[in-house]
């Protein structure tokens, strides 16, 4: 049941009333047969490509208040800021303002090209398809605040603290590089190993944050049970050997 005065439609106020004017125009557009009252077919797509693609929520997303998240952080920089060596994360896009303060875990991946997500946009942890990468949930932070930078020079002046060196494939490029984010770390903590939660499911809801989803409310697919019954098969083997 929606509350009063709340809308069940994604997006800001300013975007529904968007939608509205532009669904005003297209019924007059089409009653008169004169295309001249129809809205702009770009901006129409602007409007609508935020909120309709489910792995690039836009910040007026409200599932970013409500829900869990982990970051996909390849190794070693999920290493480095762990231990308290890297202290601010930089990132193309903003962190979702409603993640500030808040845990979100440190989902570790490895080491490959800079920039380039190696997951699928739905995960399993724990799954071990051979066709998929391994993936570790391996600790947690808190980010504090959110640094902008709009320049090399500021950029490279904070090195000590993201540790990103000049020549390094997350570096500044001139003409290609408008802005970057650094989210600085408040808070973290390592695990002492790998989380041994399995079996659980994770969504991609922007670039490199994935939802991390209720474990009920996941569809098991064919393939997942296959996986969990070889998993299983596997640990009472191992069981077996140790009584041995």
């Amino acid at each position: 049941v929606q509350g009063r005065g709340l809308s069940p439609m994604p997006g800001s106020a300013k975007d529904l009333r968007k939608i509205a004017e532009d669904i005003r125009k297209s019924g007059k557009g089409y009653i008169s047969s004169d295309s001249s009252c129809l809205p702009e077919v770009e901006e129409i797509k602007k409007l609508a490509s935020p909120t309709n693609d489910e792995h690039a929520k836009p910040e007026s997303w409200n599932g970013w208040a409500s829900s869990k998240f982990a970051l996909e952080m390849q190794h070693p920089w999920s290493e480095l800021l762990l231990d308290g060596k890297k202290t601010i994360e930089t990132r193309a896009y903003d962190l979702p303002t409603p993640l500030l303060g808040q845990q979100i875990e440190i989902l570790e991946s490895q080491k490959g090209n800079a920039g380039v997500s190696s997951l699928d946009n739905n995960i399993v942890i724990g799954d071990i398809s051979p066709d998929k990468p391994k993936v570790d949930m391996v600790g947690w932070c808190k980010f504090s605040s959110v640094v902008k930078y709009t320049n090399r020079k500021d950029f490279e002046a904070d090195e000590n603290g993201h540790l990103v060196k000049r020549d390094s494939g997350y570096g500044w490029i001139d003409g290609k590089t408008k802005v970057v984010y650094g989210w600085v770390v408040g808070e973290s903590f390592r695990y002492s190993k790998a989380s041994e939660q399995r079996d659980q499911p994770l969504v991609r809801r922007l670039r490199s944050l994935f939802e991390i989803k209720p474990q009920s409310n996941f569809v098991d697919t064919k393939e997942t049970k296959l996986n969990t019954n070889k998993r299983k098969r596997q640990n009472r083997h191992t069981k077996r050997k140790k009584r041995y």
